[in-house]
């Protein structure tokens, strides 16, 4: 019952971030969705290990939440209003981009939550890795302009570079679940400035299920090293919706984390933003490196019921990965350059 009436609440706050257009009942329903998420995280809190994760989270939550209320303030004395829309200071916008990234665990705080997520049982992770991000991404996608692009795409590449080389050397799912997120959170950062309303909620649906059938199976077969769970072996349908799921987390074409981040992809080439684009492809393949080393070792346990396509998709997956991503940097260095030769018979056309 206590749980019901939580989860209510949650969602509730939820709701009312969306609608509301005032700082100051924004900042009170961020409250409350963290009050909310303290109790649904660990109900019965009877591991110091659970225990220490929602302390994390409520410090992390609250400073986040104090910094918001601070450039709320800012705008109130430098616009003299406390209306989301309109014109914002350079250091209002700060401020409040600050509390907001630090919501969304990326870059220059996302380490609270990969410890956060790592204590939190599975069927409890749904709430940090999916429900908590919503709130500030749409606020801070009511905010952002052009301004705050360079700033966006800094902390953006930061978190997904970062995060992307840590999961490399994570054998902890839990903990590998939630690099995954604060990289995926980069890529929307990145690009949020160059996105419209439709594009940002087709990425958060696709961003949702991605992570749901992860988190369905790690909380259904419980394992929390890598794949380690007998069950999971003896199930081939559990074993194909785990796999489908890690290979989307990993970006892996056709799947839906590849339109995932084809989306922000498209955005970054339609304004040039070349290298940008480079650099998060590259960290995406350390991320769908150490997802396909996972889906091996779903199935590599239990070799003696593969069949031999099984194992041609094993061995060719790594080879098709990175001839994907080969092919997208060349196409990139073949635009940047064809570019730039353009551009300059442009001016050495003009200046003759």
């Amino acid at each position: 019952m206590v749980n019901l009436i939580f989860n209510l609440f949650l969602f509730i706050s939820i709701i009312f971030v969306f609608v509301s257009q005032h700082w100051l009942i924004v900042w009170i329903w961020l409250e409350s969705i963290t009050l909310s998420l303290v109790v649904l995280l660990q109900p019965n809190l009877v591991s110091c290990r659970g225990l220490e994760s929602v302390c994390k989270y409520f410090v992390a939550q609250s400073v986040a939440g104090v910094i918001v209320l601070f450039g709320a303030l800012l705008r109130f004395y430098g616009e003299n209003s406390f209306f989301i829309s309109g014109c914002y200071t350079s250091s209002c916008h700060l401020v409040l981009v600050l509390g907001l990234v630090i919501k969304l665990a990326v870059f220059p705080s996302p380490f609270w939550f990969v410890d956060a997520v790592g204590g939190v049982p599975f069927s409890r992770s749904f709430y940090l890795i999916v429900l908590s991000k919503l709130s500030p991404l749409y606020l801070l996608f009511s905010i952002v302009d052009i301004n705050i692009l360079f700033l966006l795409g800094f902390v953006g590449l930061i978190s997904a570079v970062t995060s992307a080389i840590l999961g490399v050397n994570q054998s902890s799912f839990r903990k590998l679940l939630a690099y995954s997120s604060i990289s995926n959170i980069g890529w929307f950062v990145v690009c949020l400035p160059l996105l419209s309303g439709g594009l940002v909620i087709f990425c958060v649906l696709s961003y949702v299920c991605m992570v749901v059938p992860a988190l369905w199976a790690g909380s259904h077969f419980t394992f929390n090293f890598m794949v380690k769970s007998s069950n999971l072996y003896a199930a081939p349908a559990s074993k194909l919706v785990l796999l489908i799921s890690l290979l989307s987390l990993g970006g892996l074409p056709p799947s839906v984390g590849f339109f995932f981040k084809w989306v922000f992809f498209q955005s970054l080439l339609d304004v040039s933003l070349y290298w940008v684009s480079a650099i998060l492809i590259i960290s995406s393949l350390f991320s769908l490196f150490f997802y396909l080393i996972m889906s091996f070792n779903i199935y590599s346990l239990n070799s003696l019921t593969l069949s031999g396509v099984y194992y041609f998709c094993l061995i060719m997956l790594p080879w098709y990965s990175y001839w994907v991503v080969s092919s997208v940097l060349l196409s990139l260095s073949f635009d940047f350059f064809h570019g730039f030769i353009l551009s300059s018979l442009n001016l050495v056309y003009i200046k003759n």
